[in-house]
């Protein structure tokens, strides 16, 4: 077997410069040699001369050197930016681009917007900033329990504050005094009106026990539909979203993904025919086989189009047993659709009952507090508090998807579909950019899923992934 030596110069090279001319440049260096001069003056008086212009020689070398910080310079400075400069070629004749060619340095402004914190251990003190393109990579980090994650989200949370510009934070694991924090800081900031936040924390108290008592006091969060502003798409989507992952039963899982995009595509229609808004009671209300066919005998009667009608009518025939022709008399109906029908409704029957149940203070039926598009891009400060302990593993993830599976749907909307026309009517994603990010604080991310998903598109939009 033949080996073949590997040419060192492809494994150890220099970056633009010399060795020498970089070590002149270092503190250390520079220090070494003052004092170097120094001794050697005190030592050999004749040689005093010589290590005058040695000192002179480094002073020059060491001064022409150009400042930069650890990551980015701040846009504040207004000055140029070493560590994001790019060697260029460039010719002497323009007419003969490739004659006398040679290498210049483009220098570029100053971009760092992103304050991250400062040096701990090496140049104590020098302050680390990120740019806008360094943002869009996204940024993920790791820490045990009580390695200051959490804390790290409220300093950078200040970045935001200080551009006037919204955020949005979801807790997996959230506790109150997360959601005072961040309240303090807006109202630092005098934005504390510009605060919105879902509260699925009810501190272990039954709510049972609050019915009956006929409690008043003050809401604890505000109250949110998810899809009172959906489309048919985003909808079925953020309820597929909340079914349970990697079960049994696959075949009938997605037999009911079917069957509930016919129900939505239905019940949307005639939410937007009627001026109704959608709501997760509407859809549990209309998900029985009797809603259903009751849906379809009311598009029926009124003259609803063929579009409208068609998902409706192709689910109830596909129900084993289920004679379409006996649509208007459900008691003239067989046992067998019905119990084919309660196999699939049952796949969402635990999502329902937790959502409308246990949260119904929190979901509306009617257009609800909080519009998250209106929020993004209205800037508003968003946060989604997700307790850990007094739900189930389950009802934490499907919280979590549900409302990253809503970010993903608005983020397709904002991204757009036309391919012909003005950059002004296509592009609609222009029209959401601006000279900072948008931050999506993910705190507990495992809680979350399909965020692997988002990182292109969220960098198309200057939305940053935390």
């Amino acid at each position: 077997m033949s080996e073949h030596r590997v040419n060192p110069e492809l494994l150890h090279r220099t970056a633009w410069g010399n060795p020498v001319w970089n070590a002149l440049q270092s503190l250390n260096i520079y220090g070494f040699c003052l004092v170097a001069s120094l001794v050697a003056s005190f030592i050999w008086p004749l040689a005093l001369p010589a290590c005058l212009l040695f000192t002179l020689i480094t002073m020059l070398v060491f001064s022409l050197q150009r400042w930069r910080g650890p990551l980015r310079m701040p846009m504040t400075l207004e000055c140029a930016d070493p560590s994001q400069d790019r060697m260029i070629k460039r010719s002497l004749f323009s007419f003969w681009p490739t004659l006398f060619q040679y290498e210049v340095i483009l220098e570029s402004p100053a971009s760092g917007i992103f304050y991250v914190g400062y040096q701990r251990v090496r140049d104590i003190g020098r302050e680390l900033w990120l740019s806008m393109d360094d943002l869009t990579r996204h940024i993920m980090f790791f820490a045990t329990t009580g390695g200051g994650k959490t804390e790290t989200i409220f300093a950078w949370a200040i970045n935001p504050l200080c551009w006037a510009r919204g955020f949005t934070l979801v807790d997996g694991k959230a506790q109150n005094d997360t959601a005072r924090t961040i309240w303090y800081l807006a109202r630092r900031f005098g934005r504390e009106d510009d605060v919105e936040v879902i509260n699925f924390m009810n501190g272990g108290k039954s709510r049972s026990e609050i019915i009956l008592s006929g409690e008043k006091t003050r809401p604890q969060s505000n109250t949110w539909n998810p899809f009172c502003y959906s489309t048919e798409a985003f909808t079925a989507e953020t309820m597929q979203s909340m079914l349970p992952q990697n079960v049994q039963g696959g075949e009938w899982q997605s037999r009911a993904i079917a069957m509930n995009k016919a129900l939505v595509f239905g019940t949307k229609f005639w939410c937007v025919r009627e001026g109704k808004t959608m709501s997760l009671q509407m859809l549990r209300e209309h998900m029985t086989l009797e809603g259903m066919a009751k849906l379809y005998c009311r598009g029926l009667d009124d003259q609803w189009p063929e579009e409208a009608i068609a998902p409706l009518r192709n689910y109830l025939q596909d129900v084993p047993g289920f004679d379409l022709s006996l649509v208007r008399t459900p008691s003239a109906w067989t046992e067998e659709p019905r119990k084919q029908h309660a196999y699939l409704s049952g796949q969402f029957s635990e999502t329902f009952s937790t959502f409308t149940e246990a949260f119904g203070d929190i979901f509306a039926e009617d257009s609800g507090d909080i519009d998250i598009r209106d929020s993004i891009h209205s800037d508003r400060i968003l946060m989604v508090m997700i307790p850990a302990l007094d739900t189930s593993a389950h009802t934490t993830s499907a919280l979590g998807r549900m409302f990253i599976t809503q970010k993903s749907m608005i983020l397709a909307r904002d991204l757009g579909y036309r391919l012909e026309g003005t950059d002004s009517d296509a592009l609609e994603v222009k029209k959401y950019k601006g000279r900072f990010p948008y931050l999506c604080f993910l705190d507990e991310v495992g809680h979350t899923i399909r965020t692997v998903l988002l990182w292109k598109p969220l960098r198309c939009v200057h939305w940053i992934l935390l």
